[in-house]
């Protein structure tokens, strides 16, 4: 808190009477400027000023209350009596502020009686207790996070407590301390509290005027909001499917401005003039690729602010062709979008004549500088731009398709290549890359992605292609990449394509990579185990070597092996010690018995521990349901009449016939596995069609 110069300079002379004059012309000017008055309060008391101080507040006091600005008062005299607690001017109007800025509160006379604060000793702790419990008074609306809208109907401060009726008559009672951390008072007209009381209006108010509802709505906010912000709370007042031609109508109003950034958020201001100067404020902070794009935001507000932009975004090409030519041609490009091209003063003043984007493009190597350029939409221009002016365009597109990261450019640089015809630099490239991914990662998952759809790299699609797709996965390369890589191998993907075309000495292989840990889901890798069983189904055996249970099954079978290895076993050395002890083993039964129970008990350890190595427990949220398989429920429609039969198919330690519950390595099962809704299919004594498949759950 720093006093006016012109105070502090006048203190320091001992000129009170000047300050004195300054004050009160403050008075008259700008009653409300707290932060003025506090400081050339502090200043006064440090010089021992104390009986004119106290004279001072008086008048300022009597303005406030000649105003009838309660709150205004309080908003000085709170932190006034912070600065100089002693003052007994300032308590007796601290006391007087409060009751005029809140004697309409309901429970205000209950509260001030409760914290005693007419005679409190600590005038601002009782305050602050009071203002607390103020903000939940009975009556305020307050906004409980997925709950909704609810009001407060009783308050008890002897108990600490307050009661909230929330949506649907529910009422919920909370601490204070609970309230402020899950309630948010709502001031009256605040437009979520319209929302509820006035829906209708508002909804008019969006169709006639939508500009004065975003008015309503900022008024509402503590500050700038986001675009999912601003949707959420008109949600119910603008219908969802009108949305994107209202927001069209809402956001032309120049009152409305938008930051830059990758999430933009909005402001309003009383009037388009003051929305375009807190643009040009924004401009102003930002750094230069945010400028570029609040220029593109923005630009057409007014040719003045347009100019704005494009001056000062010339002074960016200038200062940075050197050292940073991607940011000078980003810049440079983004000038040429605005309406009016290049400012009006270069063209007066040769000595800062600004390049223009084609210029900067005329260097030796304009791959890096064009790949450096951030926005999609200005590379892309960039982009263009190169095939106008360089003759070995085509050999840049080439280089420029490894550097590229998005897949819309992607496909403007491959098609523009490809519509050449016979041009040699496209498939070197993707042959290059199909070789060697880790050279071009991002290009390597788009050119997979496209292969079913060009015929061109169909062609490419063999055993070579998928082992360097699988081995991606690990790669250091493609760490930034594994979501993208992942859904290449979704039910229909072009890994499970890929899959269903190996012959059988190249399925054997995939068969023993899918054992590996690549860091692909198991129902990923099922995808590609069912496509080369649907081709080559004498590999099913191979098939079986992951023994798939529900958890319960698994759990059994877990508490089986230990009670074998920790009791059973242990148990049975003891008998056979106890019979080793007997005497002649040739003739001890006794012994022998205790003996060939230990290798039966050895054997099933044996079993159960290679098993349970294997086995997998099935989590239904990670079953894909497009087709029978482990953990799905099937019912089958008989071809001709008769009733339907319903299986689950399961592991084999979960198997039941009689409740319906099959193994999936039930041999008559396996007729089943991998076929579709509509498949015909015959199993055991007659013929069906699978009629629906759906997750099975665990009881």
């Amino acid at each position: 808190m720093h006093a006016d110069p012109d105070i502090q300079a006048l203190a320091e002379a001992g000129r009170f009477d000047e300050i004195e004059g300054l004050w009160l012309q403050h008075v008259e000017s700008a009653p409300d400027d707290a932060p003025y008055f506090l400081a050339a309060l502090r200043t006064l008391l440090d010089a021992g000023q104390e009986t004119r101080a106290a004279t001072l507040v008086d008048f300022l006091l009597d303005a406030h209350r000649e105003r009838g600005a309660g709150m205004a008062e309080l908003a000085f005299v709170k932190p006034a009596l912070a600065v100089w607690p002693s003052s007994p001017e300032l308590r007796a109007a601290c006391f007087d502020a409060v009751q005029r800025a809140y004697a309409a509160r309901p429970s205000f006379e209950r509260l001030v009686q409760h914290f005693r604060f007419a005679e409190a000793s600590d005038p601002l702790g009782a305050l602050g207790r009071l203002e607390n419990w103020l903000r939940f008074d009975v009556g305020t609306p307050v906004l409980m996070t997925g709950r909704g809208l609810g009001q407060v109907v009783e308050i008890n401060p002897a108990l600490g407590s307050l009661r909230v009726e929330l949506p649907g008559g529910q009422r919920m009672t909370l601490k204070l301390a609970e309230a402020e951390k899950l309630l948010q008072a709502l001031e009256p007209g605040h437009i979520l509290v319209e929302k509820t009381q006035r829906p209708g209006e508002l909804a008019a108010l969006a169709e006639s005027d939508p500009g004065e509802l975003l008015s309503k709505l900022f008024a509402s906010a503590a500050g700038p909001l986001g675009i999912s912000e601003i949707k959420e709370t008109l949600s119910g007042i603008v219908p969802d499917e009108r949305w994107a031609t209202w927001w069209k109508r809402a956001s032309s109003d120049a009152r409305l401005a938008t930051s830059g950034g990758k999430r933009p958020t909005y402001s309003w201001s009383a009037s388009g003039e003051a929305a375009e100067e807190g643009v040009r404020q924004a401009f102003e902070a930002a750094s230069p690729r945010d400028q570029m794009e609040l220029a593109r935001k923005h630009a057409d507000r007014s040719p003045a602010l347009a100019r704005f932009f494009r001056s000062h975004l010339a002074g960016v090409v200038r200062a940075t062709r050197t050292e940073e030519p991607s940011l000078a041609l980003e810049a440079a490009l983004t000038i040429e979008k605005l309406a009016g091209g290049a400012p009006s003063a270069e063209r007066e003043n040769p000595r800062t004549v600004t390049p223009s984007a084609a210029e900067l493009l005329d260097v030796e190597d304009p791959v890096p500088v064009v790949a450096g350029v951030v926005e999609r939409g200005v590379r892309e221009r960039a982009i263009a731009l190169l095939r106008e002016r360089r003759a070995d365009w085509r050999t840049l597109y080439a280089r420029l398709l490894r550097a590229e990261t998005d897949t819309r450019t992607l496909a403007v640089l491959y098609d523009s290549l490809s519509r050449e015809g016979g041009d040699e630099s496209l498939a070197a490239t993707v042959d290059d890359v199909f070789a060697r991914p880790h050279t071009a990662p991002r290009l390597f998952v788009w050119l997979c992605r496209e292969l079913r759809r060009r015929p061109e790299l169909e062609r490419r699609g063999d055993w070579a292609l998928l082992k360097r797709l699988l081995d991606a996965h690990t790669l250091e390369a493609f760490r930034g990449l594994r979501a993208p890589l992942r859904e290449l191998f979704d039910d229909g993907g072009i890994g499970e394509h890929l899959a269903a075309k190996l012959d059988r000495d190249q399925a054997e292989q995939l068969h023993a990579i899918l054992t590996r840990d690549l860091g692909l889901d198991e129902h990923r890798k099922d995808h590609m185990r069912h496509a080369i069983l649907r081709r080559h189904p004498e590999l099913r055996e191979t098939e079986e070597e992951v023994l798939y249970t529900t958890t319960a099954g698994l759990e059994r079978k877990r508490a089986e092996f230990e009670s074998i290895t920790k009791v059973e076993i242990p148990r049975n050395a003891e008998e056979i010690r106890k019979a080793a002890a007997h005497g002649d083993l040739r003739e001890n039964f006794e012994y022998k018995a205790a003996r060939e129970k230990h290798e039966m008990l050895s054997s099933r350890a044996k079993t159960l521990h290679d098993e349970l190595r294997r086995a997998k427990a099935l989590d239904p949220a990670a079953i894909d349901p497009s087709c029978v398989r482990v953990g799905t429920r099937v019912r089958l429609d008989p071809v001709t009449p008769g009733e339907p039969r319903t299986l689950v198919i399961l592991g084999p330690w979960d198997s039941d016939p009689a409740r319906g519950v099959v193994s999936y390595l039930a041999p008559a099962i396996q007729p089943l596995l991998g076929r579709r809704i509509g498949d015909s299919v015959s199993f055991l004594d007659g013929d069906w069609v699978v009629g629906a498949i759906e997750l099975w759950q665990p009881t």
